[in-house]
C-alpha cells in the first residue's frame, strides 16, 4: 500500500477529531506545510490540510450559529464533558437546536447568556428538521436542507 494511496483514502475517512489522535499528527498544521513535501512528511501535509480545511468549515459553521443566538432567544453552557467546548443553546419558534463550538469562539457569542434549561434530547436529524420547518414558516417554501448522511 502506498503512503499516496493511504492519505488519500485517510482524506476520505478520517474525522476531524480522529486527526487528533494519529500518532504522527503535528497540532500546528503551518509547520508541516511550511515544510518541502518529501516521502516522510506527505500523509503529515495531507492531515494537516485537512486540519486546517475543517478549522475553515467549522468557522463558518459557527458564525451561521452566532447569528442565529442573536436573532432568537438563547443560551451558552459549558460542556462538562469536554473543557474546551461550549454548547450553544437556541430556542426557535420550531424547538430547541444546539451545536458544540470550541473556547476559543466564545467572542462570536458575546452578549448571549447562560442558559439555564436542559437539553431536550434532540437528536441531529431533529435539530435540521426545526430548521427546515423554520425556513419553511419565514419563506412560505417548502425548504429542504436536510444532510443526506442523517
Amino acid at each position: 500500500m502506498s503512503k499516496a494511496w493511504l492519505a488519500d483514502e485517510l482524506k476520505v475517512r478520517m474525522t476531524i477529531d480522529e486527526l487528533s489522535n494519529y500518532p504522527n499528527f503535528i497540532a500546528d498544521p503551518s509547520v508541516i506545510l511550511a515544510r518541502q513535501p518529501n516521502d516522510d512528511t506527505r500523509l503529515d501535509m495531507v492531515l494537516a490540510q485537512n486540519k486546517l480545511d475543517m478549522d475553515k468549515v467549522y468557522n463558518e459553521r459557527n458564525r451561521l450559529v452566532a447569528l442565529l443566538a442573536h436573532l432568537f432567544p438563547s443560551g451558552v453552557a459549558p460542556d462538562v464533558t469536554t473543557p474546551d467546548w461550549l454548547i450553544i443553546y437556541i430556542d426557535l419558534p420550531t424547538g430547541q437546536a444546539s451545536w458544540h463550538v470550541p473556547v476559543a469562539q466564545k467572542d462570536l457569542f458575546a452578549g448571549i447568556p447562560e442558559y439555564t434549561k436542559p437539553w431536550d434530547g434532540h437528536t441531529m436529524a431533529e435539530k435540521y428538521r426545526r430548521i427546515e420547518k423554520l425556513a419553511s414558516i419565514l419563506t412560505g417554501f417548502n425548504v429542504s436542507i436536510m444532510p443526506q448522511e442523517i
